[in-house]
């Protein structure tokens, strides 16, 4: 049987439905059965979008993409740190979580460049927010580039 691929996964804008599609994602054994995801994030938007779903999962940081396990029912994770509870307000753009989901994309592409990461997949970002933020891009696309 051949590896498993890990996969980065960013979070996306925390206050948009990014974590949420996270967690609800990673809520299914079919997906720990074909590769090894890592979520590129924050702890704060992790629990609240648990919480929100109500999914018996836990969260497990790592501090390097090549510590996850992938093991079912455990949300294998880096932890950002750029928002604390309470930073951001759901719904709202903001400079802080434009910032936030352009640095969680930005490691998801540094992890693949040096082939710790098999793929990047990303979460929605919100563009409004990262040009708040001062990064003048039109998408995830343009950012890769």
């Amino acid at each position: 049987m051949k590896p498993k691929m890990r996969i980065a996964i960013t979070m996306g804008d925390p206050a948009g439905v990014g974590p949420e599609i996270i967690v609800k994602a990673l809520s299914h054994v079919e997906i720990y059965q074909k590769c090894i995801p890592v979520v590129i994030g924050d702890r704060a938007a992790l629990e609240d979008a648990i919480r929100f779903c109500n999914l018996p999962i836990e969260l497990r940081e790592v501090s390097e993409v090549t510590e996850a396990r992938g093991e079912f029912g455990n949300i294998d994770f880096i932890n950002m740190n750029k928002l604390l509870p309470g930073e951001w307000e759901y719904k709202k753009n903001s400079a802080k979580c434009g910032e936030a989901s352009f640095q969680y994309v930005i490691y998801g592409i540094r992890q693949a460049m040096e082939g710790k990461v098999q793929a990047v997949v990303t979460a929605p970002i919100n563009k409004e927010s990262i040009n708040m933020a001062g990064h003048h891009y039109s998408g995830h696309t343009e950012i890769f580039a």
